[in-house]
């Protein structure tokens, strides 16, 4: 939802997350075999794509997208209710990319 609505996330600069002592430990994403998509991530909306190696920028993208992600979720519920929101949020998942989007 977050690269979605963050046009890949190539100006999506979101830190509500700044209280955090620090940000989210990659290792987290290599324990579940999601490193990979994680750099693919990192290559497509980081500025460089010698960016998408470091642990640091790719856990501050991954808060960003997240942040982004749930703004949209919290904006459905506020819109559409606690009722709703589970056949909201499915019709979300399911509407195909936008012609701009590309896909990973």
């Amino acid at each position: 939802m977050g690269f979605y609505l963050g046009g890949n996330a190539r100006t999506v600069i979101c830190r509500g997350f700044t209280s955090q002592p620090g940000p989210i430990d990659v290792a987290i994403f290599r324990s579940q075999g999601l490193l990979t998509q994680m750099i693919a991530l990192g290559i497509v909306c980081l500025p460089s794509p010698e960016d998408a190696t470091e642990d640091g920028d790719l856990a501050k993208l991954i808060e960003d997208l997240a942040e982004v992600g749930f703004m949209e979720m919290e904006r459905i519920l506020s819109k559409d209710g606690l009722a709703l929101f589970p056949m909201r949020l499915a019709e979300w998942i399911a509407k195909p990319p936008a012609q701009d989007q590309g896909i990973i």
